[in-house]
C-alpha cells in the first residue's frame, strides 16, 4: 500500500516517497521503522482496545476542483476514467480515446458500458472510432452505434458516413461495385439492392444467351429451326447485346458511385428499426448480429443468379418455340 502523505502515528510526520514504513500486524497503523523500534510496540492503544483497524485519511478535495478532477503540482487536470489520460481541466472529451468527460455529455452508464465493450485500452478505442467522438450523431444513430453495426472495415466507412452527414454528399467510390454490385450488397446484408441488381444483370445478359444459340446445333428439328431463326437475326442480336452491355456498365457505375450512400441509409434505417423493437435500447451484440459482413450471402446470391440465368434461358426457348408453332417465325 502507498502511505505517501499519511502521518506516522508516533512522530506525526508525513511519509515521503523513500521512507521505510512498517505497520502494526494487528491494527495496520503505519510507522517509520525507527519510530516503531523506538516505541517498541504499537502505541495506537485506543484502536487495539476497540478491535478496529487503521484507515487511510480521507483527502479533502479542493473547492476549485470539480468531481473527476485532481490537482497535480498546482495544475487542475481531468483523469479519463476510460484510459487514465490526464486531460486539461474543462476538456469535454478525452484527447486520447474520445470518451466524454463532463457530466451530462454522456448518455448513461449503459452507453459507457457499450463503449468499453470489445476494447482493451485507450489505443484500441482510438483505433475503433478513429479519434472521433463516439457519441456524435450521424443522422439518427451515434457514431459508436454505426461503428458497431458496420463491424469490419470501419476505417473506410466511418469517415465516408461522417462526410455524408456533414455535407449531404451522396457520391463516393466503391471499387467492388464497379465489378460485382450484387455480391457487395449481399455481403453487407442489403438483400433488396442485391436482388434488384442481380435480376437487372440477368435481363441484360439475355441477348448473350441468344448469341450462344448460333454456335450450337441440335438433333431435334424444332430446336434447329429456332437456332436457324436466331442465326438469321444474328446482326440484330449482336447490336442488342452491345446495347445491353452498355446498360450493364451504367448499372455498375451507378452502383459504384451510390453504393456507400445506400449502405449509409441502410445502416441508419436498420439501427432505427432495432431501437423501435427494443424500445430504444440496443446493445453491441444486437448491432453485431444484425450488421457487419456475411460472406456466405455471396454464395447465396451467386446461386440466385445462376437459377435466374437458367430460368431466363428456358423462358427464351419457350417464347421462340411458341413463336415457331404459331407461325410467327
Amino acid at each position: 500500500m502507498n502511505y505517501i502523505g499519511e502521518e506516522c502515528f508516533s512522530c506525526g510526520k508525513k511519509f515521503e516517497k523513500d521512507d521505510d514504513v512498517v505497520v502494526c500486524p494487528e491494527c495496520g497503523t503505519p510507522y517509520h521503522r525507527e519510530c516503531y523500534k523506538e516505541a517498541g510496540e504499537c502505541i495506537n492503544h485506543q484502536l487495539h482496545e476497540s478491535g478496529g483497524s487503521w484507515k487511510r485519511t480521507e483527502k479533502k478535495s479542493d473547492d476549485n476542483v470539480s468531481s473527476g478532477e485532481e490537482s497535480i503540482e498546482g495544475e487542475v487536470v481531468t483523469a479519463c476514467p476510460r484510459c487514465g489520460f490526464k486531460n486539461e481541466a474543462g476538456e469535454k472529451y478525452c484527447r486520447r480515446c474520445g470518451l466524454p468527460l463532463q457530466s451530462g455529455s454522456y448518455e448513461g452508464q449503459n452507453q459507457r458500458t457499450n463503449y468499453n465493450s470489445g476494447s482493451s485500452g485507450g489505443a484500441d478505442a482510438l483505433n475503433q472510432f478513429l479519434g472521433f467522438n463516439p457519441n456524435e450523431d450521424l443522422g439518427g444513430a451515434s457514431l459508436q452505434e454505426v461503428s458497431q453495426f458496420v463491424g469490419s472495415n470501419t476505417i473506410y466507412y466511418i469517415p465516408i458516413f461522417k462526410r455524408m452527414k456533414e455535407t449531404g454528399s451522396k457520391i463516393s467510390f466503391n471499387a467492388v461495385c464497379l465489378l460485382f454490385p450484387y455480391f457487395y450488397f449481399a455481403n453487407r446484408r442489403m438483400w433488396l439492392p442485391a436482388i434488384i441488381t442481380a435480376l437487372i444483370t440477368v435481363l441484360l445478359n439475355i441477348p448473350l444467351l441468344l448469341s450462344a444459340l448460333t454456335v450450337q446445333s441440335s438433333p431435334f428439328p424444332f430446336m434447329q429451326d429456332i437456332i436457324n431463326y436466331v442465326y438469321a437475326n444474328e446482326s440484330f442480336i449482336v447490336s442488342l447485346s452491345e446495347i445491353c452491355n452498355f446498360g450493364d456498365w451504367i448499372l455498375k457505375i451507378f452502383s459504384c458511385i451510390f453504393a456507400n450512400r445506400i449502405y449509409y441509409r441502410f445502416t441508419l434505417n436498420s439501427i432505427d428499426k432495432m431501437k423501435k423493437r427494443s424500445h430504444g435500447a440496443v446493445t453491441p451484440r444486437m448491432l453485431k448480429e444484425k450488421g457487419g459482413a456475411k460472406p456466405v450471402n455471396i454464395l447465396i446470391i451467386g446461386l440466385i443468379i445462376f437459377a435466374a440465368m437458367a430460368a431466363a434461358y428456358f423462358l427464351v426457348m419457350f417464347i421462340l418455340l411458341f413463336m415457331q408453332q404459331s407461325g410467327l417465325m
